[in-house]
């Protein structure tokens, strides 16, 4: 058992529709309306972290901080160029457009942005080269440097990771690992619920890596499902009160689609922050 001080770390993947323009899956949240939800919760989201001064990394996609004449993709393979072309074309404001909220974060004492691509595509995937991935990361630590934003921290989306050295030569040296679970079926299974893996970081070179603990999110809004949450939750509190650090994240747009996730997430924030006021617990930022 762990006898130092645990850190919890949160990180936010803030993308709006962006993250998923290639599985046009933003069309079915914002006919449902989940991207116009987060940007009425927002302002009450960001001061409940403000007011417990609760650190947050909001990796952003640098084009939710572009209107868009300022939209550049031709750098990128065609497919997957068209799609965000066409995205940006008929998805509505809100579901692109996150400059109101980033100048919110700009002006906040307490949370930080750092870089989740220029584009959101996938570094890894087939038809991506090394190129692009430059371009890319080039064009969002343009952006980030611009305002004030930390290019050297970096959630990959879909935590997709290239070479390394991709990264470290654009200046990144904090990434954002998937949860380390074992390879075992049944352990994997009660890492999931109960014992959530440790967030403990460790470097390679210039690199800190640091490896998630739980998505916080239910699967659904069905009984099993917030049961199963509950449970997540209560695993998350049980490694912390063991001194074993934690690493939580999810999308801001899922508060828009959960009722009750705002609240869930509330709850567990001022859980945290009376474990921090009795020295329990650190509550930190990725990259420092």
């Amino acid at each position: 058992m762990a006898t130092n001080t645990p850190s919890l770390w949160i990180t936010f993947d803030f993308e709006l529709g962006w993250g998923v323009v290639e599985n046009q899956r933003w069309m079915v949240r914002e006919k449902s309306g989940v991207y116009d939800q987060l940007h009425i919760l927002f302002d009450e989201l960001l001061e409940c972290l403000e007011c417990l001064e609760v650190p947050v990394c909001w990796a952003t996609v640098g084009a939710m901080a572009q209107n868009h004449t300022q939209h550049n993709f031709d750098f990128l393979p065609s497919k997957i160029k068209c799609k965000l072309k066409q995205f940006c074309k008929d998805s509505k404001e809100s579901t692109r457009d996150g400059r109101r909220l980033i100048d919110s974060l700009l002006a906040s004492h307490h949370q930080k942005l750092v870089s989740h691509s220029y584009s959101h595509v996938v570094y890894t995937e087939e038809t991506v080269t090394a190129d692009h991935v430059r371009i890319d990361l080039a064009k969002v630590c343009d952006i980030l440097a611009a305002f004030g934003g930390d290019p050297s921290v970096m959630v990959l989306p879909e935590n997709k990771i290239p070479d390394v050295g991709l990264l470290t030569a654009a200046g990144v040296n904090s990434i954002r690992l998937p949860p380390k679970h074992s390879n075992a079926c049944i352990s994997r299974v009660c890492e999931k619920l109960y014992i959530h893996p440790s967030a403990d970081t460790y470097a390679n070179g210039l690199t800190t890596f640091f490896p998630g603990s739980m998505l916080f999110k239910p699967r659904g809004t069905d009984f099993a499902s917030r049961r199963l949450f509950d449970l997540e939750i209560a695993g998350l509190k049980r490694q912390l009160n063991r001194g074993i650090s934690q690493h939580i994240w999810l999308h801001p747009f899922n508060f828009g689609e959960y009722n009750f996730l705002f609240d869930e997430f509330k709850k567990f924030i001022c859980w945290a922050v009376n474990r921090r006021e009795m020295r329990h617990l650190d509550i930190e930022c990725m990259g420092g």
